[in-house]
Order: structure tokens, then C-alpha cells, then sequence
């Protein structure tokens, strides 16, 4: 079976766009493999969210992010792209964090240059340059597969300029670096800079600095040469909304009935996989107290 390192290294260097949605646990996970996605996200933006209900702000560390994507690696088989924040301290942590997450399943994972705090302030700090590429440099030289790729982000453009951005983006390439993610860089400046970097460009699908009617769309993006988009609280959002909405109704109505689920439980059983589990009792028996499935 191909590895889920080389297969993402062939589809980021494919001809169309690869969308990766973000996924917060298994069963989001699982639902963005059998829709047909080809690689999925695991950001700590949805991480926070799923394990501690906290906002992205610094809570978490590397054990939580590892534990998270050793339960999502084992029920998906597409690539996993990671958010290793800023590698969880200095090169000594990042070279930990790379083999940590390596082994837990992820196939790539952006490093970023922010100082601690980028969701708390408007304009996050970064650190400098010299130490932003030792982190990345430490990242690649801590992989164990060739294949398992490196991605930089930089969250400089807020603060310093879209140049600024730039500058670090090429130095990062320079260091060896597979990929680069300008954070918040705009739409109408993707397509010049993916003709200016010597290396891909991964972005999110929503950029703060643009409105509505400016954001490109998955046909646009592939058309100015982006390679990687993510959808990184997608799916996050949809089920706080559903959720929302289908307890709201409940404690209105003292009734679901209107809500006009299409699915129910033995189709979501299905979907989990419980017939896998009949089989082996069919095999092998339940042995001596053993669940009982119907």
C-alpha cells in the first residue's frame, strides 16, 4: 500500500488544487474520507475546541495534538496535514514534536513564526527570521521519511507587510522547506505570489482582510496556481451549528420530529463500521461476556 507521505507529495504536485477540510475528531474525519476528500486537516483551532471547548489561544501542547491524530490516522486512510504550531518551543521541541506527529500518522505539518499570542492580539509579533528558519531547518532534518513534508507559515503579514512576508517565505524555501502558508494573505495576492515563490503555497480558504465578495473560490484559486487549500473550522462550525439548532428545538419543543433527520441510528452504526464487528463474532464467537449486537 502507498504511504500516506508519498501520496500527498503527488497530489500537492499534481495538476488540480488539493482541498484538505479540517476535521475535529474521528467521526468528522471519517465523514470527509467517504465524501471523497483526498486529504483532510487537523489544526488546533478545532482540536482546542473538540477536546477542552476552550478558544486557540495557547491551551494545548504537543501530547494533545499527538493523541488527537494517533485516533484520527487509525480510522482514515488519506493524507493528514497537522498544525504543529510554532513547534511547542525551540529546535530541541521541534525536533521532537516532527518525530512525535510523524509517527502519529500525519503525512505533512506547518510550523509557524508567530511569538505566543497570535489569536489574542490583532497584529501577532514573530520571531526573528535567523530563529525562524533554525526551527524549520531543525523540522526537516528531524523527519525520518523523506517524503513527509515540511510546511512553513509565517504570520508576518499582519504585522510587517505583505514584502516582509514574502522575504521570510523565500527564506524559508532557501532552508529547504516543501511548502510555505502566508497567513491572511489576501486573494487578490495569491496568484503573484505563487509566480514569485520557488516552492508550493498552501492557504486557508478564508482570508480576515478580505470581504465576501472578494474570497476566490476552489475553481479560482487552482486557476492561479494554488496547490493546497484548507478548510481549517469547516467542519467545526457545521456541527456546532447542528447541534445548536437540533438541542435549541429540543428544549423549545420537547420534540426532534421536526427537525427531519435523514439518518438514524443503524445507518450511523453502518457508517461507523459495526458490521466489521459482527463479522468477528460471527468468526469467532463473543467469547465469555462479550456485547450482545442485535
Amino acid at each position: 500500500m502507498q504511504s500516506m507521505t508519498i501520496r500527498l507529495k503527488e497530489l500537492v504536485q499534481g495538476r488540480e488544487l488539493l482541498v484538505a477540510p479540517g476535521v475535529f475528531d474521528c467521526v468528522s474525519a471519517k465523514v470527509a474520507a467517504d465524501a471523497g476528500f483526498e486529504a483532510i486537516y487537523v489544526g488546533s483551532y478545532a482540536t482546542t475546541a473538540a477536546m477542552f471547548g476552550l478558544p486557540d489561544t495557547g491551551f494545548i501542547g504537543l501530547t494533545d495534538m499527538v493523541s488527537q491524530l494517533w485516533r484520527v490516522s487509525a480510522v482514515v486512510n488519506v493524507p493528514i496535514i497537522v498544525d504543529a504550531e510554532a513547534g511547542f518551543g525551540n529546535p530541541v521541541h521541534v525536533t521532537r514534536a516532527v518525530q512525535e506527529l510523524e509517527r502519529a500518522g500525519a503525512a505533512a505539518v506547518h510550523i509557524e513564526d508567530h511569538v505566543f499570542g497570535k489569536h489574542v492580539v490583532n497584529r501577532p509579533a514573530v520571531v526573528p527570521l535567523s530563529d525562524a528558519v533554525d526551527k524549520i531547518r531543525a523540522a526537516l532534518d528531524a523527519r525520518r521519511d523523506s517524503n513527509f513534508q515540511i510546511i512553513a507559515r509565517t504570520d508576518s503579514l499582519r504585522g510587517y507587510g505583505l514584502s516582509h512576508a514574502i522575504e521570510r517565505a523565500h527564506a524559508f524555501a532557501s532552508a529547504g522547506a516543501d511548502m510555505v502558508f502566508i497567513a491572511g494573505l489576501r486573494s487578490g495576492d495569491i496568484a503573484a505570489v505563487v509566480r514569485d515563490l520557488p516552492i508550493p503555497l498552501l492557504q486557508t480558504n478564508r482570508s480576515s482582510l478580505d470581504p465576501p465578495e472578494l474570497k476566490l473560490s476552489n475553481a479560482q484559486l487552482a486557476a492561479v496556481g494554488l496547490k493546497v487549500v484548507i478548510y481549517n473550522d469547516l467542519a467545526s462550525l457545521l456541527a456546532y451549528a447542528a447541534v445548536r439548532a437540533g438541542l435549541d428545538e429540543l428544549r423549545r419543543s420537547g420534540s426532534v420530529d421536526s427537525l427531519s433527520l435523514t439518518i438514524d441510528t443503524p445507518e450511523f452504526d453502518t457508517f461507523l463500521g459495526v458490521s466489521g464487528v459482527r463479522a468477528v463474532i460471527a468468526r469467532y464467537g463473543m467469547g465469555e461476556g462479550g456485547p450482545i449486537l442485535s
